[in-house]
């Protein structure tokens, strides 16, 4: 993080993994198997509106479905994949179930004190996280019109891998990223 002038600012970041376990066992069997809508219409749309002219696009409006649960490819574990900024709604429910699902999980996520933690950025911070099963958010602590710069360096990613459904209805079989690491 670097800026001219360090404002005591700080970095939200949660535990998806163990956002998703807080959750009861009949709960996260009903999440396995959603999938949901992303898309970086609602950042991108902010960023114009906060900055106007100087707003920093480094990318077209993207869309794609991912699982509400994946299943991390090294440690096997699921994690909660929805997040208030990307997530736009789940594929298959009306918008009243939808808008109140998302809503109850962003809160899960957003309010889960024992699976999140600040960072507080001093000269010389690093912070190392997996994109896969963590989200993070800034707090808006600095002085408006100043920026953070952050660099990051994101490895070549994986496609989101859904979580095994405990009921299988033979879905599981076709789907050839859950059979290549034995999820079936």
């Amino acid at each position: 993080m670097a800026h001219e002038q360090l404002f005591d600012s700080k970095l939200n970041v949660v535990q998806t993994v163990r956002a998703f376990d807080r959750l009861s066992p009949s709960f996260r069997k009903r999440l396995e198997g959603l999938k949901a809508l992303h898309t970086t219409a609602n950042p991108i749309a902010r960023e114009i509106r906060d900055n106007g002219d100087a707003a920093v696009l480094r990318r077209p409006i993207t869309k794609s479905v991912h699982p509400v649960v994946t299943v991390h490819p090294v440690t096997k574990q699921k994690a909660l994949f929805v997040n208030s900024s990307y997530t736009q709604r789940i594929m298959g429910w009306d918008d009243e179930e939808s808008d109140a699902m998302l809503e109850f999980l962003y809160n899960h996520i957003n309010r889960g004190h024992d699976f999140s933690c600040r960072v507080r950025y001093e000269p010389g911070t690093v912070v190392v996280w997996d994109q896969r099963v963590t989200q993070h958010s800034q707090t808006l602590d600095y002085p408006a019109g100043d920026r953070r710069h952050a660099f990051r360096l994101t490895a070549l990613a994986n496609v989101p891998i859904p979580s095994l459904v405990e009921e299988d209805d033979g879905e599981c079989a076709r789907d050839e990223a859950r059979m290549m690491l034995n999820l079936c």
